[in-house]
């Protein structure tokens, strides 16, 4: 960031305001803490490698396939395992509509 176009401008008593903010901690993944960021992380990396949904009952249908796989791959679905296929159809189905 820093280069010989703006060192000048970084200066402490141009900007002293540059200068405190470049002082202070950098975090590179701010929501790493946060419980229900970090849950949400999941969705936000399928979505953005699909490049996003083109439609709201699109994004709907994606958001809830992607939440059901959640639910069953950290255990919240009570009776249900990553190995019962037939349970798992049955929660998707459940989640979109479909039974």
């Amino acid at each position: 960031m820093r280069g010989p176009h703006n060192d000048l401008a970084l200066d402490a008593e141009l900007c002293p305001e540059v200068q405190r903010r470049l002082r202070g901690r950098h975090r590179t993944r701010p929501y790493s803490s946060n419980r229900i960021e970090s849950d949400h992380r999941h969705i936000k990396l399928r979505l953005r490698a699909m490049q996003g949904p083109r439609t709201t009952a699109t994004a709907y249908a994606l958001i809830a396939g992607i939440e059901a796989v959640q639910m069953i791959r950290k255990g919240q679905v009570l009776g249900i395992t990553r190995k019962n296929l037939q349970g798992q159809a049955w929660v998707f189905g459940a989640l979109l509509g479909l039974n």
